[in-house]
């Protein structure tokens, strides 16, 4: 990382360097003082677990803002907020800490890329119009690219979409699969699917040649 374009940045990624990964032994006695049931032992236990992997989130917000033109900055934050609101959703018996938090990080950092265009929005919102605003406003130099890869859904999981992202209410994937006769676990599937398409068509470079891509300054 240059230091001179992002010191900030640079100087934090020095201080999370000094926390090291946990080797299997450590990992191990780690999680068995977080199931101690002692309250001292567990915030030690936490604190560990978090600190050690602070650099796991800023090698995926490194991955995910380049290859998504989003801000690395917030990505970071992002992460790191996640990895604590979501600390006490761990569960040891269902697999490790990395593997759990790597998973929820990343779509935290790619869902927030979706939040930003429902945010503050006082009417529905098409395709035409986020590609509108998309163009109007300042976006820290984010690329333009979710308003064509959203052309390539088909009516039913722009239907989907819409209502869970685009719309002032911002439904709940409960009120939306009522509303389209789905259950909620299908829909919950669907819009996984979406979200996935979605990604792989905006991190296609040969969909998205770089002549295409208009950078918003």
């Amino acid at each position: 990382m240059n230091s001179t374009d992002y010191p900030g940045l640079y100087q934090y990624s020095l201080k999370v360097d000094q926390y090291k990964k946990l080797d299997d032994e450590q990992y191990v006695k780690t999680i068995a003082a977080l199931q101690s049931g002692s309250e001292t032992e567990y915030a030690s236990a936490r604190e560990l677990l978090i600190c050690s992997h602070l650099g796991m989130v800023f090698r995926l917000a490194q991955k995910i803002s380049w290859r998504y033109k989003l801000d690395l900055s917030e990505c970071v934050g992002l992460g790191n907020f996640t990895l604590v609101e979501r600390f006490d959703k761990f569960d040891p018996e269902r697999g490790t800490f990395f593997t759990y938090m790597r998973k929820i990080v990343a779509y935290r950092m790619l869902r927030d890329q979706f939040d930003y265009y429902s945010r503050a929005r006082d009417y529905d919102a098409t395709i035409d119009d986020v590609a509108q605003e998309y163009q109007e406003i300042d976006l820290q130099g984010k690329y333009v690219g979710l308003h064509a890869a959203l052309r390539q859904l088909n009516k039913e999981e722009s239907e989907i979409i819409h209502l869970l992202f685009f719309t002032p209410m911002r439904y709940s994937e409960e009120s939306v699969a009522e509303c389209l006769g789905r259950t909620v676990r299908g829909l919950k599937e669907s819009k996984a699917a979406i979200l996935a398409k979605l990604r792989d068509i905006m991190g296609s470079r040969d969909y998205f040649p770089e002549k295409q891509y208009a950078i918003i300054k």
